[in-house]
């Protein structure tokens, strides 16, 4: 872990009853190595509950901790009352107590910054065609662009070769990565 200056972890860990549904957890961990992190702290959490049925986001969570800038808030997707409603940690004597503080319209089949990945392994996609996920995020729901540029196997040491797509995102919005630039995503 501590080889390279940054390590971003991906794992999906359970299944979760997420208002009486039966949900798909997966979370996201990046932070800087030992060496780096005696200067300069990072360390962000991100996760997401995807609907085992729809796979639609029901919970998308994060916990930000860059220098001295703390984040903790996460959203609740309730695709019946179609709603997205915000939450944010409040301060104060280490307690975890989240507050609403925005609740927004929100359209079918929405996902978050996290999901909105995996959702893009799951589609359909030739080389060359282009497809829409709405994913909601920072208040706003955006309409995320995504090409596939090809289809082929792509190889990790501890697993083998894997069916992947390459993706080209056009994204409105910054989510994970910086929307500055060319980003291709093997997914």
């Amino acid at each position: 872990k501590d080889r390279f200056p940054l390590s971003i972890e991906l794992e999906a860990t359970d299944i979760r009853e997420i208002r009486g549904r039966k949900a798909l957890h997966v979370s996201c961990t990046t932070e800087v190595s030992a060496y780096i992190r005696a200067v300069y702290r990072l360390k962000d959490e991100i996760a997401t509950d995807i609907d085992l049925e729809t796979g639609c986001s029901l919970r998308f969570s994060k916990h930000i901790e860059e220098g001295d800038r703390l984040k903790d808030e996460y959203i609740e997707f309730d695709p019946v009352a179609k709603t997205a409603t915000y939450y944010r940690r409040e301060t104060g004597k280490g307690e975890k107590v989240f507050t609403p503080i925005h609740t927004m319209p929100i359209p079918d089949g929405v996902q978050d910054p996290l999901s909105c990945l995996l959702q893009a392994r799951a589609l359909p996609l030739a080389d060359g065609e282009d497809a829409v996920i709405k994913v909601n995020t920072d208040k706003k729901t955006y309409d995320t662009h995504l090409k596939a540029v090809s289809r082929q196997p792509i190889y990790l040491p501890e697993f083998g070769d894997l069916r992947s797509i390459l993706i080209d995102p056009t994204l409105e919005y910054e989510g994970i990565f910086p929307s500055k630039g060319r980003l291709l995503m093997w997914v």
